[in-house]
């Protein structure tokens, strides 16, 4: 190879080597939206983070517990400002804010939070079953819901399925929904089924995979801490449809005829809302108290999904609530529009800012004084199973 031609090569590497630490660098920018909070310092020791591992689920807190379950808009903050990204969790969102606003809990209080991402039904009773068994007992549990959460999708990531990886855990877990006072229906027990022998497959095609495969797998995994464009394709795909969905809407649909994105899956609908009086079931027979709330809204935007069956459906719920005893909440113009902010380009629909978050843990902290909810932290831990 001559000199030119190796000066042409190397600088040709070069650009594509500088191209793609480019491209990766953007991505890793793009796609950071402080999605998984780590707990911030400046978030108190009696407010902690479950972390979204099943297999990393430290021993439970003896201490008077309350349990806040959601998706992301418990954590997650907004940009401020028209192409600001996603905020981390700075320690001052719902949790920490419940914990600032309920001194009636005492020094000894733990405030727990389990959330995800669009937390589906099926994966908050998988998460509460595996807390369940290993000793958790909350006093008070409040649970955000969101429309979208129920109206569609079912499957859960592999993340939570992982909860069924251990036999004897997968095996209890199902004993505990047949029985009663749980019983759930079949719809619920069909999916655990589904599950399980989806999460056994996949450990069956894990143990015959060979030596290439493995290491294959391994590079890729590493590969993908260390690089936005693998470990984070799908949030990079994701966020390029909603940038592009955004556009066309706002764009080339007039608003007046753009009343939703997506319709409500039926299939989807009929299983979650099983799986949350089957989770809401499990939690009175622990005897924890729950505050289930409707999760804020803003209404400058049309929905992302067909709302026309969200109020029949959620008060349903909400009256199967009641027959237990639990308190119910509708929050949904709590928080008002100009707390509310950005994704990047695009309104964002499920985040709200700082003062979103404190006016949605007063209005929590009143209706659970006024129902007595937050007795349930001082009282006899055993009164509900006597």
């Amino acid at each position: 190879m001559s000199t030119a031609s190796l000066r042409h090569l190397l600088l040709t590497l070069a650009v594509a080597a500088l191209t793609l630490a480019g491209i990766n660098h953007w991505a890793e920018l793009w796609t950071d939206p402080g999605d998984g909070p780590e707990g911030p310092p400046e978030r108190s020791a009696a407010v902690r983070e479950l972390p979204r591992e099943p297999a990393s689920l430290p021993p439970a807190p003896r201490a008077p517990t309350v349990l806040l379950m959601g998706n992301s808009h418990t954590y997650t903050l907004p940009g401020l400002e028209r192409g600001e990204p996603l905020r981390p969790d700075p320690g001052a969102t719902l949790i920490d804010e419940l914990h600032r606003r309920l001194p009636e809990a005492g020094d000894e209080a733990v405030f727990l939070r389990l959330s995800y991402p669009n937390f589906l039904p099926f994966e908050m009773l998988l998460r509460y079953g595996q807390l369940s068994l290993e000793g958790y007992r909350p006093r008070v549990v409040v649970l955000g819901l969101t429309w979208r959460n129920l109206a569609r999708d079912r499957q859960p990531r592999h993340q939570i399925r992982r909860v069924l990886e251990d036999p004897e855990r997968a095996h209890q877990l199902a004993r505990r929904l047949h029985q009663a006072p749980i019983e759930a229906p079949e719809p619920v027990l069909a999916m655990l089924d589904e599950q399980r022998r989806r999460q056994a497959y996949e450990e069956q095609q894990d143990r015959q995979r060979s030596a290439a495969d493995r290491m294959d797998a391994r590079l890729t995994e590493i590969l993908g801490e260390e690089v936005a464009l693998i470990g984070r394709s799908p949030d990079l795909r994701a966020r390029l449809y909603r940038e592009l969905a955004y556009g066309i809407e706002h764009w080339l649909v007039p608003q007046e005829e753009s009343a939703f994105s997506y319709p409500v899956i039926d299939a989807d609908l009929e299983l979650n809302l099983a799986c949350l009086r089957t989770l809401l079931r499990w939690l009175d027979a622990d005897g924890a108290r729950v505050l289930l709330y409707r999760a804020p809204q803003r209404s400058d935007l049309p929905p992302l999904v067909d709302p026309r069956r969200l109020d029949q459906e959620l008060s349903r719920i909400e009256d199967f609530a009641h027959s237990l005893g639990f308190v119910t909440v509708d929050a949904t113009a709590v928080v008002p529009n100009e707390f509310w902010g950005w994704d990047r380009s695009t309104p964002d629909r499920s985040h709200f800012t700082e003062p979103g978050h404190s006016r949605l843990a007063q209005t929590l902290v009143d209706e659970g004084r006024t129902s007595g909810l937050w007795q349930a932290l001082t009282e006899d831990p055993d009164r509900a199973l006597q």
